[in-house]
């Protein structure tokens, strides 16, 4: 199959599942998010394009010695270790607590695989080129996200398993739901200044991609991250006085720094509408409040359910019992009471073996990346609800990563010339191997 059509396909498939948010399908009748419909509904198109995508490129892009070797050399060890943990626990669930937990399995953990390894069809110039598109598509997203908070209209309505959310004003984008939007946007900003080159290319982009954080409104990504970014600048500046780097350039700015950002953030906070915002939404609700309480429901659970896990109706009617009608907003504890202490530590190892493997050749930054996502996430149910977020973190950083690595010819132009260099091989990852 010619690269360029491998290109293309993989592309497309991989934008649309960062482009269509769930919140949108039950509005052109797709039951995804609600509980009637069909089975086949429940889990997300954009899913069932990454498998039939990759069911193509098994049947005309793999060899008989990618298959004799014993080793494919599309699928790292670690991903394939991967995803035969994450469809182990998928067949533990479907045996012993029902099918109810396909659709969260197969969007939410399994689609990450798929996407990797779609992604290894690629080579590196085709990866960097994806990059660039992503960022350009975050752009885009925070510049919707802004442009919906200031006039107070959606492009896409804001709603939770098929209930409109009326009470919420935050702003949806292309992402679907404003705590994805700042989730997503919070990593990009450390991908940006990681991987893009150029500083004034950095701050600019940067800067208005921490814009969108404000306008989004997601509490816990806007504290996470200025903490993630505070503990990155000052080790970025002990590593250079240790180093002898420290130049006269960097502390004219540390100072100018200190002396103008607080009186940057009064202004911010006092004189424009994005800071009135964010001082309303950091005030401490009940969605706070809920933080605390969720760990009330193991008082609900036997020794034996602690180890093999509830069902997904046991969970809810738990959900309910707590005052809690959508989810537990904790990632890490929501999998532990449904998975159990067996199947959540199997979890947590693939996870772990996951996020190593994508570690391998990111910069300082990207690492802030990668523990950032997982930070947000404990905050929220994005590792143990349907989501495209883990899905779309491994984009960026294998992508991300690419187009560092590719640097001389990081101009989008010149991944096209004639689409000649696609055809170049792309080296394996030694921890992949």
């Amino acid at each position: 199959m010619n690269q360029r059509y491998i290109f293309l396909l993989v592309g497309c498939v991989l934008i649309l599942i960062t482009i269509i948010p769930s919140a949108l399908l039950p509005l052109i009748g797709w039951d995804y998010t609600v509980l009637s419909g069909a089975g086949v509904m429940k889990i997300h198109p954009a899913s069932y394009l990454a498998f039939l995508t990759l069911a193509i490129l098994v049947l005309l892009q793999w060899t008989e010695q990618d298959l004799a070797g014993g080793r494919i050399r599309f699928i790292p060890l670690p991903v394939l270790m991967y995803m035969i943990c994450i469809l182990s626990i998928l067949a533990f669930m479907t045996l012993f607590h029902g099918g109810g937990n396909v659709g969260f399995m197969i969007d939410t953990l399994l689609l990450p695989g798929v996407v990797m390894i779609l992604l290894n069809h690629l080579t590196l110039a085709q990866q960097a080129a994806l990059f660039k598109i992503f960022v350009w598509i975050f752009v885009v997203n925070v510049a919707i996200g802004i442009m919906e908070s200031l006039i107070g209209q959606r492009l896409i309505p804001f709603t939770v398993q098929g209930v409109a959310v009326i009470h919420d004003k935050r702003p949806t984008a292309l992402l679907g739901h404003p705590l994805s939007n700042a989730h997503l946007t919070a990593v990009m900003i450390f991908c940006v200044l990681g991987c893009l080159c150029g500083k004034a290319t950095k701050v600019l982009i940067g800067s208005f991609l921490a814009l969108g954080l404000i306008a989004f409104g997601g509490r816990s990504a806007m504290v996470l991250f200025m903490l993630s970014y505070l503990v990155y600048v000052g080790a970025l500046f002990c590593r250079k006085i240790l180093a002898g780097q420290l130049r006269w350039a960097d502390l004219v700015l540390l100072s100018g720094g200190i002396m103008f950002a607080p009186a940057a953030l009064v202004i911010i906070f006092t004189l424009t509408p994005f800071g009135q915002l964010m001082l309303e939404r950091m005030a401490w609700d009940d969605s706070a409040e809920t933080r605390l309480s969720l760990f009330g429901i193991f008082r609900y659970l036997s020794p034996l359910d602690l180890l093999i896990g509830i069902p997904l109706e046991r969970f809810n009617l738990y959900l309910l019992m707590l005052n809690m009608p959508w989810t537990l907003e904790n990632s890490w504890v929501q999998l532990l009471v449904r998975f159990g202490l067996i199947f959540f530590t199997v979890f947590l190892w693939a996870l772990y073996r996951l996020f190593r493997y994508l570690a391998d050749g990111l910069p300082r930054e990207g690492l802030f990346a990668l523990v950032l996502f997982l930070l947000i996430a404990s905050s929220n149910n994005a590792l143990a609800g349907k989501s495209n977020l883990l899905s779309v973190m491994t984009i960026l950083a294998m992508t991300g990563k690419a187009y560092r690595n590719t640097r001389p010819q990081r101009r989008f132009a010149k991944a096209f010339p004639g689409f000649a260099d696609f055809s170049v091989p792309q080296p394996a990852s030694s921890k992949g191997a």
